[in-house]
């Protein structure tokens, strides 16, 4: 128990700012259970005292001291459930808000390996274990030590020859739940781990529901859910069986010793070598002692489950994240770009991105192209920090971005998604989370070159209009104006449209490419074009091919020259077409 606690030494760092409320914690638990052990003796000296002595005196001062702890105990329940109280919801919140900020944080890498489920489950029910482990494993598991020493202590005092029967039986107890005790933990992370991934795919199925209903692949979805609730029910049964196993061996070791004791007991009554009181408090202490060693190996299974639950939340806690704050801030002036034989490659040995090298001059306009899978968001990735270059360098303003602080890079950059992703609120809310401050003029005026204004406009509640979850009240061309409005209201010096225009209608798109030339004017702007009217209003197209720019030019000059590109731009441009590529 403690070597698990010293073990995961961010709880002491959470508990540190509470540490006297976790102390009054304790102190309680402590004083309750040691007022809550004198009542079996108590008692006992009652009744020997209506049998034996008949002294009114001793009587009623008995029973004002029983009257009193018994207030006394009340009291400090009272301040213990209050404390408690005040530590499931400020101390879990703190860890629930270290948790949710250190996945803001995380590298782009790092949340691709992490299923979105487990972070869900992490943050919603693993953190309860952490205040499980310190209050019901560590603090009681301690004042059930205390009670368990202290109900042999009694036992002892009362009758020595009682105290061996205890003394044979709680080895043997504790043997048998420290031997579980490894299973059971074994046991619960396989259980954790699958249901996080049935979190994970029931949030990805209902995320999806719109597509599964068009492929008409209802039947081959709940088959996949049915899987998982017959892994996850098989699962549980085990453990059930197995939680059974040591519950039965456990009360079998009650009984036996019950009846022992019992037998011994009445004989030494019957040799007046035992008066009744005690034998009443040595029958309760015994019972005591039982209920303890079976709450002791529960704490046990406890802790191992929990133990599971907190390394979870450790490993995130523990996880590398992107540095902040310690680097200097960049300052973007012209937005010139340039690509120094940049090489990215993950766990694998083979590269994704080969000696890229691209230079994209002050305000140029600049296409990349290429088929699925040849490098293109890679290397936007790479531009906004996401992930960072295996080999070579990339400049902006002739400046290293490995020198420099992320957000800052991120803040004078603009990146809109080809999904676009708008958040639960209003359309107000979601444009000025690119910039807190603006003003109602600045917020038209982005809407103005998303050509979106016009629309919200129309709305009853035109800016303050409620939009729903990801943004469900809008179509797919509306939310994607909305985020490019988002991006405008920045006013970045780079601009970067990862087919952005490919939710677009027909309209939409023109009215766009009329006041391209505006929005474009004075930045630097990198278009991943699924759209003809992208690729010709662009500067140069840069083709990218198995990793490797290829070829940088004007798209008439690659048309004529290059084999490629003149592939490629006649499978998937010259037709108007809009594969996702």
């Amino acid at each position: 128990m403690i070597k698990g606690i010293l073990h995961y030494k961010f709880i002491w760092r959470c508990v540190k700012p509470y540490k006297f409320s976790f102390i009054n914690l304790f102190f309680c638990v402590l004083v309750t259970s040691f007022i809550g052990m004198t009542y079996p003796y108590l008692f006992g000296l009652l009744i020997d005292e209506v049998f034996y002595h008949q002294n009114r005196e001793i009587f009623m001062l008995i029973i004002i001291i029983y009257g009193t702890i018994f207030v006394a105990e009340i009291i400090l329940h009272f301040i213990n459930n209050s404390t408690w109280s005040y530590l499931m919801n400020r101390f879990l919140f703190d860890i629930r808000i270290k948790l949710f900020e250190k996945t803001m944080r995380m590298k782009a890498s790092q949340l691709k390996d992490i299923q979105t489920g487990n972070i869900l489950t992490v943050i919603n029910n693993d953190t309860n274990h952490v205040m499980d482990l310190i209050h019901r494993n560590f603090f009681f598991g301690i004042a059930n030590v205390m009670r368990l020493l202290l109900s042999i202590g009694f036992v002892a005092y009362i009758n020595y020859k009682l105290v061996i029967l205890m003394l044979v039986i709680l080895p043997v107890s504790v043997t048998i739940t420290m031997y579980f005790g490894k299973k059971i933990r074994s046991n619960n992370e396989v259980y954790r781990q699958s249901y996080g991934s049935y979190v994970g795919f029931l949030l990805e199925m209902l995320k999806g529901l719109q597509v599964i209903k068009l492929l008409r692949a209802q039947r081959n979805v709940s088959k996949r859910l049915l899987d998982f609730w017959k892994r996850l029910i098989r699962i549980q049964v085990e453990n059930s069986k197995f939680d059974f196993l040591v519950q039965r061996i456990l009360a079998f070791l009650t009984l036996t010793s019950d009846l022992i004791l019992f037998t011994i007991s009445v004989f030494l009554v019957a040799k007046s070598q035992l008066t009744v009181g005690t034998f009443i408090a040595v029958m309760e202490y015994f019972s005591r002692a039982n209920s303890l060693l079976l709450a002791l190996g529960e704490t046990n299974k406890s802790i191992q489950q929990n133990i599971v639950s907190i390394r979870k939340v450790n490993e995130i806690l523990n996880t590398s994240t992107e540095t902040t704050g310690k680097l200097p801030a960049i300052q973007i002036h012209k937005g010139e770009i340039e690509f120094q034989n940049v090489f990215f490659h993950y766990q694998s040995d083979t590269p994704l991105l080969k000696g890229i090298n691209l230079h994209i001059r002050n305000g140029e306009s600049i296409c990349v192209v290429g088929h699925s899978g040849a490098g293109k968001s890679t290397l936007i990735d790479i531009i906004l920090r996401f992930i960072e270059e295996s080999e070579g360098r990339i400049l902006i303003d002739g400046q290293n971005l490995a020198s420099y602080d992320i957000r800052t890079i991120r803040r004078q950059i603009g990146y809109v998604q080809q999904e676009a992703l708008l958040f639960e609120g209003s359309i107000r809310s979601n444009i000025q989370m690119a910039k807190r401050n603006a003003t109602e003029e600045e917020i038209w005026d982005a809407c103005e070159k998303a050509c979106i204004a016009d629309f919200i406009q129309g709305l009853p509640d035109r800016l303050d209009t409620l939009i729903g979850n990801d943004g469900i009240q809008l179509s797919g061309g509306q939310k994607q104006r909305v985020a490019i409005a988002r991006i405008l209201l920045k006013d970045p010096k780079i601009l970067i449209f990862d087919e952005a225009t490919s939710a677009l209608d027909y309209e939409t798109e023109h009215a766009i490419q009329k006041q391209w030339n505006e929005i474009r004017t004075g930045r630097t702007t990198i278009v991943i074009a699924h759209r003809l009217a992208s690729i010709l209003d662009s500067d140069r197209v840069a083709l990218l091919h198995d990793g490797c720019i290829i070829a940088v030019a004007h798209h008439q000059k690659l048309l004529e020259n290059n084999e490629v590109y003149r592939k490629l731009f006649l499978e998937q441009y010259a037709q108007g077409e809009t594969h996702a590529i």
